[in-house]
């Protein structure tokens, strides 16, 4: 449940990084374009990607930061900050830090609901084996059965409003109808 309350916190960073690499990127960008001018082999680089996904921001970013290196110095010439290159590199850290760890958090998230699936299963497996012995066991006594049918009901519900108590509270009617059961059958739990 944690990762889960985690997950809108991620995706807000996530979307704040993101806006500010889009921003970074548009803005280094617009500078190339003047600079294509006054720097030869410029042509065909600091080009926005045409694809809105987080992998291609994420490559052009890398390959702005590498193509403005040798050229560093033009862009302050345009007031651009000295040191937005570093910038730039700082922000794609943080935007793949937080990617990984959102990636991380729906993961955990979504092996926590296939476990409690699994695990969910095996509990609906094991009333199933269990119906079968007490309808087997208590055949010949209609009360016994009655209580099991009634008892067995309970195990499927979710813990709800129990009048009895005044609020949410799981019924305890299902584990004495098993222990009276159990007693019945000299079992021992």
């Amino acid at each position: 449940m944690l990762l889960k309350a985690r997950a809108p916190a991620l995706d807000y960073k996530l979307s704040s990084d993101r806006e500010d690499l889009w921003e970074l990127v548009a803005v280094i960008n617009c500078t190339a374009r003047v600079l294509v001018f006054d720097t030869l082999g410029l042509e065909n680089k600091f080009r926005l990607p045409r694809s809105n996904n987080d992998q291609t921001l994420l490559n052009s970013a890398r390959a702005f930061a590498d193509d403005a290196s040798p050229i560093k110095a033009a862009f302050p010439k345009h007031e651009m900050p000295a040191d937005f290159i570093e910038q730039l590199n700082q922000l794609i850290t943080d935007f793949e830090k937080v990617s990984t760890e959102k990636a991380a958090a729906v993961g955990s998230h979504v092996a926590a609901e296939i476990a409690m699936d699994e695990t969910l299963f095996r509990g609906l497996q094991a009333v199933r084996q269990l119906d079968v012995i007490i309808r087997n066991k208590f055949n010949g006594d209609p009360a016994m059965l009655a209580n099991w049918t009634r008892a067995s009901h309970v195990a499927y519900r979710k813990v709800g409003f129990d009048h009895r108590f005044g609020h949410g509270r799981p019924s305890s009617g299902f584990a004495s109808v098993i222990r009276t059961l159990c007693s019945r059958a000299r079992w021992h739990v």
